[in-house]
C-alpha cells in the first residue's frame, strides 16, 4: 500500500509495534517517516519515527 501524508498509520513490526501516528514524509523509496500520536504514549521522547517501510505500518480508521 502506498501512503500520503497525514495517513493515520499504525506501527506493526519492530520494537515500536503498537505506536500511532500520522505519515509525516515519505520518499520515494517506499520509506515513511511517522509523526506519533501524543494522546497515547510517553512524551520523553522524539516525536517523529522512521524510516519506516510499508510493510511495518498499517493504515487506521479515520
Amino acid at each position: 500500500m502506498v501512503y500520503q501524508q497525514n495517513d493515520r498509520v499504525k506501527i506493526i513490526k519492530g520494537s515500536l509495534k503498537g505506536h500511532t501516528g500520522k505519515i509525516a514524509s515519505c520518499s520515494h523509496e517506499g520509506s515513511y517517516f511517522i509523526s506519533r500520536d501524543l494522546t497515547n504514549q510517553k512524551t520523553d521522547s522524539s516525536n517523529l519515527y522512521g524510516p519506516l517501510l510499508g510493510d511495518e505500518i498499517s493504515p487506521l480508521a479515520y
